[in-house]
């Protein structure tokens, strides 16, 4: 599976905007569920920035801290539109879905200078460090 670097080079090289990745510690993933919803559900995040959004700037930050791990996808794009919950497209509902699976808590909401904000925090599971 691709790198959530990799999925930043990827996307500024085809859709020719900006996409950078930061963390504070590199987090090595084992178990291969979760690696694969945590990069599915980043992936999706990016996606619907561009798609729905139309965000030129894609910020994926990770912060490992004890037993803790959150990973936020900011853009620059349209603010998120809260929709009622049964009205929510199919990409939020298989990213909530995908969290629920891991044990991750995922929210999304509007930006505080617009864009949208993604964040997906989940405890890191003794073996997966």
């Amino acid at each position: 599976m691709a790198s959530v670097s990799e999925l930043c080079n990827n996307t500024e090289r085809i859709f020719g905007i900006t996409c950078k990745f930061e963390y504070n510690k590199p987090l090595l993933i084992d178990d291969n569920i979760m690696a694969t919803h945590l990069y599915r559900i980043i992936q999706e995040a990016v996606n619907n920035a561009i798609r729905h959004g139309n965000a030129k700037d894609i910020l994926i930050r990770l912060d490992n801290v004890d037993d803790t791990v959150t990973f936020t996808i900011k853009n620059n794009g349209k603010p998120f539109r809260k929709l009622k919950k049964d009205s929510q497209g199919m990409g939020i509902s298989i990213m909530r879905y995908r969290a629920a699976a891991i044990v991750a808590a995922l929210d999304i909401k509007r930006g505080v200078s617009g864009g949208t904000v993604v964040t997906c925090t989940f405890q890191l599971r003794r073996g997966s460090e």
